[in-house]
């Protein structure tokens, strides 16, 4: 448990903050067992606000000419709580934009366009028996270009199974990672996944990927961040415009790589830039559940500014 569960249309990430939230659950404990007359703490719960805004500059499109550059503003609110390593929850909602500039790509520059997304999710992992526990995380993201219903759009990413607890700071799952998809049908794979704190500073979790962080500095005040993920995004269209097609629904697809940091200002402020790079990127065209068209987009690199305030 921890990295965001096939990151649909992702927006920041589960593993940031649910690493953070494990840090400081970690060292509140530390500091009651050094002072027993407190008493030991109770879960630690917090609230956030995360804006966030990226850009992908212009990628040739292969094969036929022209090139796609996207943008996407966002916000998303969260609310977490940490009761022991093996005990967490958080729930999320968010809104986001995502902007196609598209280049000379007919027929496919005319389906691209700006596209609404709305996502509730949440996660939660709860302990039985000594160091047994389950987990359980899922979003409805829902997506649609602009004149198409966000109904259409529809994505639904989950995972669940158990976790084992090794030691204080090493949990070790296994269960299952799927998505359901508008017009694409299910897919469900066996995963293992690991969130691990060597150190008070250092966090290491799977699940889709890869996401590592390191707290920095005298204070900590400094979060490295470096992730690899995969992400599909599906989004409704009013008109396939260019393929004499109605309504539809168009899969983006590729491997993202981040790299980047995060900067505290005291407890509740948190600022965030990030170089990431997509592989493999394809887009597909559906419709009536049946794929009718693709292509494939240069791999390329883009940035990502975010600004978090906990409350």
């Amino acid at each position: 448990m921890g990295a965001p569960v096939w990151g649909v249309g992702e927006m920041g990430s589960q593993a940031d903050d649910i690493g953070e939230a494990l840090v400081a659950e970690d060292e509140d404990r530390r500091e009651a067992d050094e002072n027993v007359r407190r008493g030991p703490p109770g879960p630690l719960t917090f609230r956030s606000l995360e804006v966030e805004g990226q850009f992908f500059p212009e990628a040739d499109v292969r094969g036929g000419g022209g090139s796609i550059s996207e943008t996407t503003i966002g916000a998303e609110l969260g609310w977490t709580r940490v009761a022991a390593f093996n005990d967490v929850r958080r729930a999320t909602v968010s809104y986001a934009l995502r902007d196609y500039d598209v280049d000379q790509t007919a027929p496919y520059g005319s389906s691209l366009t700006r596209v609404n997304v709305v996502r509730v999710g949440g996660t939660v992992q709860k302990p039985f028996g000594d160091k047994w526990s389950w987990f359980a995380t899922s979003r409805v993201s829902l997506q649609a270009g602009q004149g198409a219903r966000l109904v259409d759009g529809w994505n639904v990413p989950f995972s669940a199974g158990v976790g084992y607890l090794i030691n204080p700071r090493l949990n070790v799952s296994v269960g299952v990672l799927g998505i359901l998809e508008a017009q694409l049908g299910a897919t469900v794979i066996p995963i293992p996944a690991i969130r691990w704190m060597p150190t008070d500073r250092l966090t290491v979790m799977t699940l889709n990927g890869v996401v590592v962080t390191y707290k920095a500095g005298q204070r900590k005040e400094w979060e490295l961040i470096s992730s690899i993920l995969y992400e599909t995004f599906v989004f409704a269209v009013d008109d396939l415009e260019g393929f004499d097609e109605g309504k539809g629904v168009i899969s983006q697809e590729y491997f993202q790589v981040r790299v980047g940091a995060k900067r505290n200002f005291g407890p509740m402020f948190q600022i965030g830039a990030f170089l990431e790079g997509r592989f493999n990127r394809r887009f597909e065209y559906y419709r009536d559940d049946d794929r009718f068209d693709d292509f494939r987009v240069d791999s390329g690199m883009g940035f990502r500014l975010t600004g978090t305030y906990r409350f």
